[in-house]
């Protein structure tokens, strides 16, 4: 990971998100296929609690780099999507 990715992700863990998404909105621009890019962002929309913007910016990533960390993080938000304990509905 290059070190303007370690600096977003650091934006991004301690809380930093405006900065973080206005960097990564920038960078975009210039490289709107940069799996490392759209994973960040992924994880920017996911800390907002958008999880389907979330959802397709790892979904993108993964399908552009499938060693990107995005293709896990899009597993778990799927995970999280299909689970259903109908048992629960009944209480």
């Amino acid at each position: 990971m290059t070190p303007i990715y370690n600096h977003i992700l650091k934006q991004i863990q301690t809380g930093d998100i405006t900065r973080a998404q206005q960097t990564i909105e920038q960078l975009l621009r210039d490289k709107p296929d940069d799996a490392w890019l759209l994973y960040l962002q992924g994880n920017v929309y996911r800390r907002q609690g958008l999880y389907d913007n979330a959802y397709n910016c790892y979904l993108r990533a993964s399908e552009i780099d499938p060693d990107n960390p995005a293709a896990e993080a899009a597993y778990i938000l799927d995970e999280i999507y299909s689970f259903r304990n109908k048992d629960l509905y009944n209480q």
